[in-house]
Order: C-alpha cells, then sequence, then structure tokens
C-alpha cells in the first residue's frame, strides 16, 4: 500500500511537469498596448549637382509637429494552434487588438553624407543620429537638373512601451501568468526603413521629394513573452524647398506626412535643415 501511494505520487508530478513545465516559451495576450514610435529620418540625398569624385555633406533638421497617440485599427493577435488530449487541432480565432502607436514627430536630427560620383551615377552613405543612432547607404543618378537614388537604412535605439494582458505557456490547460505594468525605455529596437529621394535643381534653388517605409519595431519579445502579432509599419512622405548659399550653406523647409498600415489618418509636420558643403 505505501509503496502504491509513492508510485501514484510519482505519476500525479510527472504529469504536473508535462503539463505546466514541458514547454518554456509563453506567448503575450494583450489587452492593451502603446508602442513609442519615432518617425523615420529625412533622408534627402544630395540636392545638388555633384562636381566632384569625392562629395561630403553635414547637416542639422529640426522637425516640428505634435507627438499623438494614434490607435492601431484592424490588428489582430496570432493565436498558435493548440491541440487537445486525442491531438485533435483546436480551433482558436485571431482576436482583435487594442494597440496603439504614440508617434515622435518633434525630434533632432543630425547627419553626415558621403557621396563619390561615378559618371552619371553616384554611391556613398548617410551616418547620423534621429535620436538613435543609424547607418544608410546610398545610390543614384545625379545630373545636372536632376538626382534620384534610393538609401536603405539600419538604425538602433530604445524606445517605450506600455502593456497589459496575461501569458499562456504553448500547452492547453496550463497555469495563466498575469502579466501587467509599463516598461519604460527598456526595449532595445531594431529600427529600419527603406528611402526613396528625388531633386529637381536649377542653379542655386532645389526641389526634393522623399518617401520612406520604416518598421521602427523589431521586437520579438515584450517582458520575456513572445509577441503575438506583426508591428505594423508606416508610410512618410516630405517635400522639402532650399537654396545654396555660396556653393556651401545650405538652407531648406520642408512638410512632411506620415501615415501607415492600420494606422487611421494622416499626421502632418514641418521641419527647418541648415547644411555645409564641404
Amino acid at each position: 500500500m505505501k509503496y502504491s501511494y509513492l508510485i501514484f505520487r510519482v505519476l500525479i508530478l510527472a504529469a504536473f511537469a508535462f503539463l505546466t513545465g514541458c514547454s518554456t516559451s509563453k506567448k503575450l495576450n494583450l489587452y492593451e498596448g502603446t508602442f513609442q514610435v519615432i518617425k523615420p529620418p529625412h533622408l534627402t540625398g544630395n540636392h545638388r549637382s555633384l562636381d566632384e569624385k569625392h562629395n561630403m555633406y553635414v547637416s542639422a533638421d529640426l522637425n516640428l509637429g505634435h507627438n499623438k497617440t494614434k490607435k492601431l485599427y484592424e490588428l489582430k493577435e496570432k493565436h498558435k494552434k493548440y491541440t487537445d488530449f486525442n491531438g485533435q487541432p483546436l480551433d482558436v480565432p485571431d482576436s482583435n487588438l487594442n494597440a496603439a502607436y504614440r508617434l515622435v514627430q518633434t525630434i533632432f536630427e543630425a547627419n553626415f553624407l558621403y557621396s563619390h560620383k561615378l559618371g552619371s551615377f553616384f554611391v556613398g552613405g548617410n551616418a547620423g543620429f534621429a535620436p538613435f543612432p543609424y547607418v544608410a547607404p546610398s545610390a543614384g543618378i545625379n545630373t545636372e537638373f536632376f538626382e534620384i537614388g534610393v538609401s536603405p537604412l539600419l538604425g538602433f535605439g530604445v524606445n517605450d512601451v506600455s502593456v497589459s494582458g496575461f501569458a499562456l505557456r504553448d500547452r492547453l490547460f496550463s497555469e495563466d501568468t498575469l502579466v501587467t505594468g509599463t516598461s519604460e525605455g527598456n526595449y532595445f529596437q531594431v529600427y529600419t526603413s527603406f528611402n526613396a529621394f528625388l531633386s529637381f535643381y536649377f542653379e542655386d534653388f532645389a526641389v526634393t521629394y522623399s518617401g520612406a517605409i520604416a518598421y521602427p519595431w523589431g521586437a520579438e519579445t515584450i517582458h520575456g513573452y513572445d509577441v503575438p502579432f506583426d508591428f505594423p509599419y508606416i508610410i512618410q512622405q516630405n517635400v522639402e524647398f532650399g537654396y545654396l548659399f555660396r556653393k556651401k550653406y545650405d538652407a531648406r523647409v520642408g512638410v512632411t506626412q506620415i501615415t501607415g498600415e492600420h494606422i487611421g489618418g494622416r499626421t502632418y509636420s514641418a521641419n527647418v535643415k541648415f547644411g555645409y558643403v564641404f
């Protein structure tokens, strides 16, 4: 009788460990979440005809706009496929997520651009801060009256996030763990964007259009839990007008529009840029 009781306890403990501790991966199910997003940098190219093989340009850019909380519409949590004890799949439909981007538009940017001209083509790169460090190679066509090019960006930063919800282990019927609270400035993020620009210039005047598709949140986990959705991208469009004084001093003003995936409406801001040509 004594040995039967011990065997029974061992079996119970083994079953409990199987149901609750066999998998250590957890998936976060959110009640709501607000994620800080910083607008993409203005990568506008050279916006002038390049005469020399080696060209350098430094600039400081102040973007002025309202920092807004933008609700993310029709964003869904992607639930994992669960099975019952017989191995049959359970239908757990994706659910709507109450989430928002906290869009930061008032920022200061600093950028260094190097361009090497090869005939009508140029290659080069950007290094800057906006207000996260980034690098962005660039390439395109530069002629006497216009320039067109592209510049993919890779940046690194720390964003704030506020989430509330609960976590589920991979196995069904396991214990739910409540996770609530706020994390301020604790999430190291990879920031990526693809940028394109087009400039027309005549003598010392120039007008530039630039666009960017940015993925400002590269997180795969929050509070150590798997993120159950894909962070939406944002789209930025910018138009700038500039004048080059004495072929060295550049002054520019512009207007920026931001929208994006699952983001309702558009937001606008203005920017002022000053640069120096080496």
